[in-house]
């Protein structure tokens, strides 16, 4: 089967603060003060980069979890509330760590 990948990153904020671009410059999109405030389209955009960017490292952590425990993640949070409950800690932890910019 053929899909489509999103294009690649490094993604970052144009001279336009509400345009998102890639490495080479080509547009992705932009956010819109239209319907809000102009800081909060111009966060819309930087959080938009910031999650595609850290996507791929994202995506690891989550198959490095899966690989520590021995089962998928996804199996886990079906069959059981308690296992929920607690990895649903672990990635709560892992966020406020990559928010805080120490990973």
């Amino acid at each position: 089967m053929n899909e489509t990948a999103h294009t690649q990153t490094p993604w970052e904020i144009g001279s336009d603060p509400y345009t998102i671009l890639t490495k080479s410059r080509g547009i992705i999109g932009q956010t819109t003060n239209y319907w809000v405030d102009t800081e909060s389209a111009k966060a819309n955009a930087e959080f938009i980069v910031k999650a595609c960017n850290e996507h791929k490292a994202l995506d690891a952590a989550y198959g490095l979890l899966e690989e520590l425990w021995g089962v998928s993640i996804d199996t886990l949070i079906e069959h059981d509330e308690k296992a929920y409950d607690d990895v649903k800690g672990r990635l709560d932890t892992i966020r406020q760590t990559l928010a805080a910019g120490l990973l």
